[in-house]
């Protein structure tokens, strides 16, 4: 038997092109009353060589991920060392504002951007606290809505439907806006 990429072709190259079953609530495959003993078991045997839902979900979980970092991207720019400047810039800001008397050369980022645009490091600190105040917020919506998401395509048990119920999902959800 031919293994494909999803369990509806899987099932057709079985002679099964548009089989009539089920699944109930333990995801066990249900068949209906009238379908003949050899036809259940040629589809059950489609099942038993490959399970398509764990790689049915990890791919929508992809799916998902691949879109909430589109969504990162709109109050981001991306990259892991752009990651790390951020997370420089906003460490710096707090402890900017906690120093009563901060001091150019113990925050080297806040110090440069000082510099250049003729600010105080306090005020370069403002800056980017309410930044990083505001990625924080919008980060920990976005992980919530993936975190949900993923709940929702994890507790889904027919393969027949799972990349359509999954998309469903992802696409009702509404992004943070910048």
């Amino acid at each position: 038997m031919k293994i494909s990429a999803t369990i509806v072709d899987e099932l057709a190259a079985a002679g099964h092109p548009q089989p009539r079953i089920g699944w109930n609530a333990e995801g066990v495959i249900t068949f209906p009353d009238d379908m003949p003993q050899p036809e259940r078991n040629a589809i059950q045997a489609v099942f038993t060589a490959h399970d398509p839902l764990p790689g049915l979900k990890t791919s929508m979980k992809d799916r998902l991920n691949e879109i909430a970092e589109q969504q990162r991207a709109k109050l981001l720019t991306r990259g892991s060392a752009k990651a790390l400047e951020y997370q420089q810039k906003y460490t710096e800001a707090v402890a900017i504002l906690a120093d009563p008397n901060p001091l150019s050369v113990n925050y080297p980022f806040a110090a440069k951007r000082a510099a250049r645009f003729s600010m105080t490091l306090t005020a370069v600190a403002n800056e980017w606290k309410t930044k990083g105040d505001l990625w924080i917020t919008k980060g920990a919506e976005i992980i919530d809505l993936v975190d949900g998401a993923a709940v929702a395509i994890a507790a889904l048990t027919d393969p027949i439907t799972l990349e359509a119920d999954a998309q469903t999902i992802i696409d009702a959800i509404v992004w943070p806006t910048p």
